[in-house]
């Protein structure tokens, strides 16, 4: 992907399993814009309780090489109990 790619992200946790997607763009999630997506339904599924989000941007590798600033712009983010 390249650095300016636009992309969207949802993650749905339910009792049982946790879902994950990402897909090209900010519109609507469809069977043609799919990057990836996983189904986690492995012991370590967190029960709820005070839940706290935490965004992180991780270079791997550092700074990158032409030595600008990289950043993630969160357009919108909803929380659903």
């Amino acid at each position: 992907m390249t650095s300016d790619a636009q992309t969207s992200h949802r993650i749905v946790w339910h009792a049982d399993q946790i879902d994950f997607v990402s897909w090209s763009g900010w519109g609507p999630l469809t069977a043609t814009n799919v990057i990836s997506q996983w189904t986690y339904t492995g012991p370590d599924i967190p029960t709820p309780g005070p839940e706290r989000v935490h965004f992180n941007l991780w270079l791997v590798g550092g700074v990158p090489a032409n030595g600008r600033s990289d950043e993630v712009i969160v357009r919108s983010f909803h929380y659903q109990p």
